[in-house]
C-alpha cells in the first residue's frame, strides 16, 4: 500500500511539473497545484490536449480555404502553424502540403512527399493517389505511371461515377496512344446518348483535345431531351465557338445567363469589338461566379479601354495569381488611382515602387512619377523623373526638362490660367514637316578689302603692303 501511495505521489508530482512548464511555456498564470488532486492534473492536461487539438484543426480548414481560393500563401502560414504527431494531424498536412507544392508546380518536392511509405496504407492512399499521378505525368515518369494509374483505379473505384473516365484518358494521351473520337458508330453514339454525363464528358474530351471537327458532324444526331441541359449548351456553343462559328455559338446559349455562358458572349463580342457589350457579359459572368478567370482578365483591360478606372482597379485586386508580379500589379493600380485623380494615395504608391525598382526605374514608372510630380507642385522630384524619363528618350519629359531650366516653379506656370499666346503657324503638322534648307545670302554692305585699305591709311603702311603681301 505503502509503494502505491508513494508511486501516485511521484506520478502526481512529475505531473505537475510537466504542467508547470507547459505553463510557463505559454505564459499562463500560475495554478496553486499543491491543492489539486491526480485526477485534477490529469483532467487539465486532456483540457490542454483537446484544445490543442481543436487549434490544429482550425488551421487545417484555414490552409484547405486558402487552396480552394487560390491564396498559397496564407495556406502554407496556416500548416507551418501545425505543431501535432496525430496522425490524423499530421498525414492531412503534408497532403496538403504536397498540393500546394503540385499548385507552385514543384513537383519533385510534391512527389517526394507521397512517396512516404505511410501514404501507401489504404486509408491514406485512395486520397493521395491521384495527385501522385499528376506528378508522374509532369516529370514524364512513364514506367511507374501505368503501374500507379492500375493500383489508383482500383483504390478509388467507389468515387469516380464514371470509371474513371479522365483519368484513363489523360494518362494514354500522355504515354502517347492515339485516343479515338469522332468515329463512333451510330449504335455507340446512341448507347453515349443515353447517358447524359457520358455525354458532357464527350464533348469536353473533344475541346480538351483540339478535335472539335471530328465531332461536330454528329452534333446533330444528340436527342432533343439533351438540349434541357444548360452545361451541354454551353459546351456545344464553345465547340462552335471555337470553330469560328458565331451564329450557332450564340444561339445555343442566348437564353442562359451563367458564367460560361456570358463569357462565350463577352468573347464574341470582342470579336467584332464591341467593348462595351462584351463588358457587360463579363460583369455577368463575375455576378454568378466572382472568381472567374476569363470574365476577370478580360474585364480589366476592357475597363481602361472604357475609361471606367473604379471598377478597373476593383477587378485588379480581385486577381489574385501569385504568378503575377506584385510591382507591376502596384504599378497598375497606380496607374488606376492617377486616372480616378487620387493623386496623394498615387504617391505614395509610387514611392513604395521606386524602392521595389531601386536600380533600374521601368520608363512607365518614371512616367507617372513625373505626372503626378507636376500635379503636386513637387519641382525636386519632377527634376529627376524627368531627367531618368528623358534618358530613357521619352520627348514629351525632355520638352518638360528643358522647361525647367527655363521657368521657375514650372509646375505651377502650367496650371496658369491667363491666357496663352497663340501662333497659328505652329502646328502639330509644321513641328513634324520636313524643312528645306535654304542658304542665306549674304548682303555685301561694305567690302572687305576697302575696310582694310582704310586700316593701312591710318598706320600708314607703304602702298607695296595694302591687302596683297601681308594681308593676303
Amino acid at each position: 500500500m505503502k509503494s502505491t501511495s508513494f508511486c501516485k505521489n511521484v506520478m502526481t508530482i512529475f505531473c505537475s511539473l510537466l504542467v508547470v512548464n507547459l505553463q510557463q511555456a505559454i505564459g499562463e498564470e500560475k495554478i496553486a497545484w499543491e491543492k489539486m488532486s491526480q485526477g485534477d492534473v490529469l483532467d487539465y492536461f486532456q483540457v490542454i490536449k483537446e484544445k490543442k487539438n481543436k487549434k490544429n484543426s482550425f488551421f487545417l480548414k484555414k490552409a484547405k480555404f486558402n487552396i480552394i481560393n487560390g491564396n498559397l500563401k496564407a495556406a502554407e502560414f496556416y500548416l507551418k502553424n501545425i505543431s501535432s504527431k496525430n496522425k490524423a494531424i499530421v498525414y492531412p498536412k503534408k497532403r496538403l502540403q504536397s498540393l500546394i507544392y503540385f499548385l507552385k508546380e514543384d513537383y519533385v518536392n510534391s512527389l517526394k512527399i507521397l512517396e512516404d511509405p505511410e501514404f501507401s496504407f489504404f486509408s491514406f492512399y485512395k486520397e493521395t493517389c491521384l495527385i501522385k499521378i499528376l506528378n508522374l505525368m509532369a516529370l514524364s515518369k512513364t514506367e511507374k505511371l501505368s503501374k500507379e494509374t492500375e493500383l489508383c483505379q482500383e483504390a478509388s473505384l467507389k468515387y469516380s461515377k464514371k470509371d474513371h473516365f479522365w483519368l484513363k484518358n489523360t494518362v494514354k494521351v500522355k504515354n502517347g496512344y492515339a485516343i479515338q473520337i469522332g468515329q463512333e458508330s451510330p449504335l455507340q453514339l446512341k448507347k453515349l446518348f443515353e447517358d447524359k454525363e457520358m455525354t458532357t464528358l464527350w464533348l469536353k474530351l473533344a475541346i480538351f483535345l483540339n478535335k472539335e471537327e471530328n465531332i461536330v458532324s454528329k452534333l446533330p444526331k444528340l436527342p432533343k431531351k439533351l438540349y434541357r441541359s444548360k452545361k451541354i449548351r454551353e459546351l456545344i456553343s464553345f465547340i462552335y465557338y471555337r470553330l469560328n462559328q458565331k451564329s450557332l455559338a450564340l444561339d445555343f446559349i442566348e437564353d442562359i445567363s451563367t458564367a460560361n455562358s456570358e463569357n462565350i458572349k463577352g468573347n464574341l463580342r470582342l470579336k467584332d469589338k464591341e467593348f462595351e457589350l462584351a463588358y457587360g457579359h463579363f460583369q455577368l459572368a463575375l455576378k454568378n461566379k466572382v472568381n472567374s478567370k476569363n470574365a476577370l482578365e478580360r474585364s480589366l483591360p476592357l475597363s481602361w479601354i472604357l475609361r471606367k478606372w473604379k471598377q478597373g482597379k476593383k477587378h485588379l485586386s480581385s486577381i489574385l495569381s501569385e504568378d503575377i508580379d506584385p510591382r507591376k500589379k502596384r504599378s497598375l493600380d497606380t496607374a488606376f488611382l492617377i486616372q480616378m485623380g487620387l493623386f496623394k494615395k498615387a504617391h505614395e504608391q509610387l514611392k513604395r515602387l521606386n524602392y521595389d525598382y531601386t536600380g533600374f526605374i521601368p520608363l512607365e514608372i518614371n512616367l507617372m512619377n513625373s505626372y503626378v510630380s507636376i500635379v503636386n507642385n513637387n519641382e525636386k522630384d519632377l527634376d529627376r523623373f524627368s531627367h531618368e524619363a528623358c534618358l530613357k528618350f521619352d520627348g514629351l519629359n525632355c520638352w518638360v526638362r528643358s522647361q525647367l531650366l527655363t521657368w521657375e516653379q514650372f509646375p505651377q506656370t502650367l496650371k496658369r490660367k491667363d491666357p496663352i499666346y497663340k501662333d497659328e503657324r505652329l502646328t502639330l503638322d509644321s513641328l513634324i514637316e520636313l524643312s528645306v534648307l535654304r542658304p542665306l545670302k549674304e548682303e555685301l554692305i561694305v567690302d572687305q578689302k576697302d575696310i582694310e585699305e582704310l586700316d593701312s591709311a591710318e598706320v600708314n603702311l607703304p602702298k607695296s603692303l595694302h591687302y596683297k603681301g601681308i594681308f593676303d
